[in-house]
């Protein structure tokens, strides 16, 4: 049932994204140079130092599985929410936020198995297809179905955006809810460690989103979407591959300052005084 659920809320969520979308945004807000790099940022040093931090620590091997999954799950959709109240360029963290989603198909079966191998010893690879027939189905569709109403049948696409935004938010608050009703308890197994290195892996996050550029309000909307895991699809991996009660305490547990620590972020740089919006380059 959990997976119906989750995959249903991934579905909803990326047509939602593909209504919001036109191809042509790409180019507009964000340059390519600056998007290959967001991309190294996102799916290479997040990992990266997740999978460092993780053969330090002597956590179970089913929470570091959960720990992982987020770090390899870029693109969360509250990114852009989150450089909006910072006052960075909405623009480009909504492209960037919808490339790191697309290419993420591809990329967390790849970085999942790659760094389960390094920090945890289990041999992922044979699911790498599995996973990625499972994210072209649930996510990439989706978002294409969504950008080609949007491209083909524009004032439909303005019709929908909006209900199914607010059903993808009804179903992400059944699925944390849920969740958190028949695995809340999981959250106390995670112990200090576990919470004390999601709490640190988040902070780099932000650390890492400001070396995508100098510009300033491009640096806010990269902070954000850098830090921001993508929830819904490290709960869909983890509902189809990795039942263990403990990784989806783990993710909850990671997602939790993933959404508290950015927006706390995104207030104090706010508080710091505006940046002048960034239109197409």
């Amino acid at each position: 049932m959990q997976q119906i659920v989750v995959t249903a809320l991934v579905v909803v969520m990326m047509i939602a994204v593909g209504l919001r979308s036109d191809p042509r945004d790409f180019r507009a807000a964000v340059g390519l140079r600056q998007l290959l790099w967001l991309f190294v940022l996102n799916l290479v040093v997040v990992p990266g130092l997740a999978v460092v931090a993780l053969t330090q620590a002597e956590l179970p091997q089913a929470v570091a599985v959960g720990v992982l999954l987020c770090a390899a799950s870029p693109g969360g959709p509250t990114g852009p929410l989150f450089a909006m109240q910072a006052r960075g360029d909405v623009a480009a963290a909504v492209v960037a936020m919808i490339a790191l989603a697309g290419v993420s198909v591809v990329t967390a079966p790849l970085t999942i198995s790659w760094a389960l191998g390094l920090s945890t010893a289990v041999d992922a690879s044979a699911l790498i297809g599995p996973m990625i027939g499972t994210l072209v189905a649930a996510e990439l569709l989706p978002l294409v179905v969504g950008m080609a109403l949007r491209r083909w049948r524009r004032a439909l696409a303005e019709r929908l955006a909006d209900p199914m935004n607010k059903a993808a938010n009804l179903l992400l608050l059944a699925v944390l809810l849920g969740l958190l009703a028949t695995k809340g308890g999981v959250l106390f197994e995670i112990g200090a460690l576990g919470v004390g290195l999601s709490i640190l892996l988040v902070l780099l996050n932000l650390g890492v989103g400001a070396l995508a550029t100098r510009e300033a309000p491009q640096r806010r909307a990269y902070v954000m979407v850098t830090a921001v895991r993508n929830l819904s699809l490290a709960l869909l991996i983890s509902a189809a591959y990795f039942p263990d009660p403990r990784t989806d305490g783990a993710i909850l547990t990671f997602g939790l300052f993933t959404m508290v620590l950015p927006f706390a972020a995104a207030l104090l740089l706010k508080r710091r005084g505006p940046t002048a919006p960034a239109g197409p380059r």
